[in-house]
This record gives C-alpha cells, structure tokens and sequence, in this order.
C-alpha cells in the first residue's frame, strides 16, 4: 500500500464556505481521491484551518507548517508521496509577507520533506508542489476581509511561478491549483464541493503518473 500525506490548510481541512462547518470526507479533496486511487493507496488529510508555509501567526497560534512537518511526516512514515498546497494564509494583510518570503519556507518545506528516514526503503517521498487556488476580488466585501486585503490577491498570483521554480530546483513534481478549481463566490477564498471535486481528479492525475 503506498501512502499519501496532504499537507495544506482549510482547502485541505474542508473549510465549507457557506456556514465555516467542515465539508464532510466523502466530499473533500482527499476523501474524492481516496476514492479514486482506491484500496491500494492510504490517503492522510493533514489539513489545518489558517496553517501557514513557516510563519507565527499572532492571531492564530500552532499554525506554522515547518514547525508540525517533523511531527507530521514521523507519525505517517514510510510516506511515498507528499502533497504541500499552503501559501494562502501567508497572504494575509497583518503577516505583512512578500512572494520571495513565503517561496523561501516553501523551500524549507521541501528540504525537509527529503530526508531519507521519512520516505519507503531508504528513498525521500516524492513531492506534489501546489500552488494554491487564487483569491476572489470580493474578498474584502466578505468576512474575510480583515485578513484578506487587495495586496494579499496580487501577492497569491505571485505564488506560481516562484513555487514552479522551487519544485524544479528541487526535483519535486508541481500543479497550479489556480488552473484547476475557483475559489466560491461566497467568502471567495474557499473550495465548495464542486472545487474539492475537480481538484482530486487534477491531484489523481498527478499521483498515477508519480506512483504508478
């Protein structure tokens, strides 16, 4: 059985975007592709509401992802195959971050996920690089929009290439979630069920051609 880890934040944990609750497994993008890919496959949904590539944030503690990727990575071990789609929270107004920042945790990310000890036999997991759906011009008319602000939607379209560029510097595999699935017209950052779909079927694309 070969093993997946998705490693992301409320696009991953299933953040629903009409009413906050969380979309139910059989509906969000790990649980489509479970499905997908079938019994000879395990999919881990590691998703956190608000997770961060590798910042502190002081309105939302316990939310840096290089500091959980450790822990994470040895409690699902031996991993074949992981998928990082984070980058969105670091957008937001009061991080006050920069596309060349969030790119350099990213990196860090990725070193950290090829150590050998966390992967089948001796080998590194292999990597899925995600570059995150992007964020809705009427953010700033939604709830969000304290967080959210007009520089976070230019900066997230900022994300791709630097994170194309990243996986390619390290021999990870990468995907531009931005081309794949829309954020709702709802609260215009969050997959609805539609956008969960489409993305597992773009990710089971990506996970038969890296494990077979």
């Amino acid at each position: 059985m070969k093993t997946i880890v998705c490693y992301g934040d409320s696009n991953t944990w299933g953040h629903h975007p009409s009413d906050g609750h969380r979309t139910p497994y059989e509906d969000r993008w790990p649980g489509v592709l479970q499905k997908l890919l079938g019994g000879e496959y395990l999919v881990y949904e590691e998703g956190m509401n608000a997770r961060t590539t590798g910042f502190d944030d002081p309105v939302d503690p316990y939310r840096n992802g290089i500091s959980y990727l450790d822990p994470c990575l040895l409690t699902k071990m031996p991993v074949d195959l992981l998928i990082i789609m984070l980058g969105t929270n670091d957008t937001k107004a009061h991080l006050g971050q920069t596309a060349f920042s969030i790119s350099k945790c990213l990196e860090q990310l990725i070193v950290k996920a090829q150590n050998p000890a966390y992967g089948r036999d001796g080998k590194a997991p292999e990597i899925l690089v995600v570059s995150p759906i992007r964020i809705g011009e009427k953010v700033g008319e939604t709830w969000l929009g304290d967080y959210f602000d007009e520089r976070s939607i230019s900066l997230a379209k900022e994300l791709a290439p630097r994170y194309q560029k990243m996986a390619e510097l390290y021999g990870c595999h990468y995907i531009d979630a931005a081309q794949v699935a829309e954020p709702s017209p709802i609260d215009q950052l969050h997959l609805d069920e539609e956008g969960h779909g489409k993305l597992a079927h773009a990710f089971y694309d990506c996970v038969k051609g890296i494990l077979g």
